[in-house]
């Protein structure tokens, strides 16, 4: 019944007091989720959850599902739950994964009238019809009271809880912050603004954040400038400004002017973020000029940098590669080079022609084709800090073609892979690092 490679978690959840209070005292004493190092060095990680409603007896729950970002698949219609144990409040799930592993979870307690329906013939009903039920489900989803790192939220409305395994790369910058310590210092000094935005007929809203010694004088060739997309996430869900000031602080990055860019909401994002040349003609006519008006801003593309994840990854490339007399620095993380191919990504085919698909992004053939938008001549060359997780399936692929393609077009690419999925847990450590690399010079 217990994965024996975690003998003192199989004897914690074989005593004989197990579900009683004095066991969970102890539960609660140990770090949550367990882990223990199996013999062939991955970690063991039992997760658990404590049914308020008692046994099978008394609580009406029937399934807790694990929502493990990169590791379970919310896909399917038997998505992996944990497991009762008979005649107790308890609930467990244990698997294997690397040591270096990092990534957010929740759990979704669900009562029969919430079980997944009939699974249909037809593949295109059963898609729909799996993507339905997994959404009604969502908004009952929980972060794991018992994991002891501040739980938040992602898209603004689904909590999760965070998890780093032993050897996942370091975070003590985020510390503080995963601890609950308030960024109420550092927020005083957020400048925000409504940018209406005459070429786009769109009002949004902008964060513009200034790190270094406020005393020092201005730099006579402006401060180096980093946008930053999906701004809304990284000002107010995970709170970024705070690790900046350190970095500065601690000489690892430059006075700079940060600007967090507002995507006003999912609609506008799926319109703004791929590749779209009229969102960028506005960022640079009317955003840029009113963000000099605060705050002076250098105008060396060697000195500008945007970064994103995702579409924001898409949309940052994009911005190099269509501007590069304005942007020479990118960072890009688990960018949606696949795009604009939806209908082979989310397609019946095979996993050899999905991945092959996810190659022939319309931005990654603009770059092979070299045509003008694309031409690394020596003044256009851009510096480009690339990562995708290994558990991203075809967005391993369409980053790799991106990176050969930028590779061969002679820009200078730093490109690697961490452990781990399509993860805002991710993403932030490597926020940072890129923008070490980026700024470096």
């Amino acid at each position: 019944m217990f994965n024996d490679r975690a003998p003192q978690t199989a004897a914690l959840l074989g005593a004989p007091d197990r579900g009683e209070a004095a066991w969970w005292s102890r539960v609660e004493a140990c770090i949550v989720p367990l882990i223990e190092t199996g013999k062939d060095g991955a970690a063991c990680v039992t997760f658990l959850w404590r049914d308020s409603q008692g046994c099978e007896r008394t609580s009406p729950i029937e399934r807790v599902y694990a929502d493990v970002n990169s590791v379970t698949d919310h896909h399917s219609f038997t998505p992996q739950s944990l497991e009762r144990i008979g005649g107790t409040d308890i609930w467990f799930w244990q698997v294997e994964l690397p040591m270096d592993w990092r990534g957010t979870y929740g759990f979704i307690p669900v009562d029969a009238a919430q079980r997944p329906p009939a699974v249909p013939s037809d593949p295109h009903s059963k898609r729909s019809l799996q993507r339905a039920w997994w959404c009604s489900i969502l908004p009952l989803a929980i972060a794991d009271p018992l994991n002891p790192l501040t739980a938040y939220t992602v898209g603004g409305r689904i909590p999760v809880s965070p998890l780093h395994l032993p050897d996942a790369p370091n975070y003590e910058l985020w510390h503080g912050i995963d601890a609950g310590q308030s960024a109420h210092a550092a927020a005083r000094d957020l400048i925000e603004i409504d940018w209406v935005s005459h070429i786009q007929n769109k009002r949004r809203k902008i964060w513009i954040y200034i790190t270094g010694p406020k005393q020092e004088a201005v730099p006579a060739d402006g401060y180096a400038l980093v946008l930053l997309l999906d701004g809304g996430n990284w000002v107010e869900q995970t709170p970024i400004h705070p690790v900046l000031e350190a970095e500065t602080a601690s000489g690892h990055l430059p006075p700079a002017v940060y600007v967090f860019i507002d995507v006003i909401d999912s609609d506008n994002r799926g319109e703004d973020m791929p590749c779209n040349a009229t969102f960028w003609q506005a960022i640079r006519d009317e955003l840029l000029p009113l963000v000099a008006d605060i705050v002076p801003i250098a105008t060396d593309p060697a000195r500008n940098a945007v970064t994103g994840q995702s579409y924001g990854g898409l949309a940052a490339t994009y911005a190099g590669l269509h501007m590069p007399d304005r942007f020479g620095l990118i960072l890009s993380q688990s960018g949606s080079f696949w795009w604009p191919n939806f209908d082979a990504l989310r397609s019946a085919q095979n996993q050899t022609e999905r991945r092959e698909a996810a190659r022939t992004g319309w931005l990654t053939a603009q770059v092979e084709a070299g045509n003008r938008t694309t031409s690394a001549q020596p003044q256009n060359r851009l510096r480009v800090f690339m990562e995708v997780g290994r558990r991203e399936d075809d967005m391993i692929d369409a980053s790799d073609a991106m990176e050969a393609a930028l590779s061969q077009a002679g820009h200078d690419v730093f490109y690697r892979q961490f452990e781990g999925g399509h993860d805002g847990l991710c993403w932030r450590n490597g926020l940072i690092d890129g923008l070490r690399w980026l700024l470096a010079r």
